[in-house]
């Protein structure tokens, strides 16, 4: 959706689609007892996390034509400020694909039902990552994320009367 919002081409909107479903590749090469770990990590552990989206990157850039995707699977854990990982990369030195799983990825796992923590409502996931934009993430993506997903409840509520 936030692809499509930015009027990208068709083929950059599947790169971006295809990026999000398989961003956390990497994590295959975790083992599960320190992904599945509910307690305090080590720095260790930490450490080992943080290398998913890299080793992420280099299964997916295996094959040639994935490089698009590849780039936005290892740059999704970088933060606008540069305070993100593999690479600390700061602003618009984050791919763009990379910017948009990062905003799209925390949306989803906010709202979801997850074991960490129970679902925020729409409005409660689009304020924390409104009050985390400029920081963790690309503010322009979240303002238009925000954009789409009110013009997407407008036209849902318009339908329904």
């Amino acid at each position: 959706m936030i692809a499509r919002g930015l009027n990208l081409p068709a083929e950059e909107v599947e790169s971006v689609a295809f990026a999000g479903r398989v961003h956390d590749v990497g994590r295959l090469f975790i083992p599960e007892q320190i992904l599945n770990n509910p307690g305090v990590r080590t720095e260790e552990e930490l450490a080992q996390i943080r290398t998913h989206p890299h080793v992420g990157a280099e299964v997916l850039r295996a094959i040639p034509e994935f490089e698009g995707a590849a780039l936005a699977v290892e740059s999704h854990h970088e933060a606008f400020d540069g305070s993100g990982y593999p690479f600390g990369l700061k602003g618009e030195n984050i791919s763009l694909h990379g910017r948009i799983v990062a905003v799209a990825d925390s949306y989803v796992n906010m709202t979801s039902d997850r074991f960490v923590a129970p679902p925020k409502t729409d409005e409660q996931a689009m304020a924390e990552l409104t009050r985390l934009s400029g920081t963790r993430f690309d503010g322009m993506i979240v303002r238009l994320l925000a954009r789409l997903l009110k013009l997407e409840r407008t036209a849902t509520l318009g339908g329904a009367s």
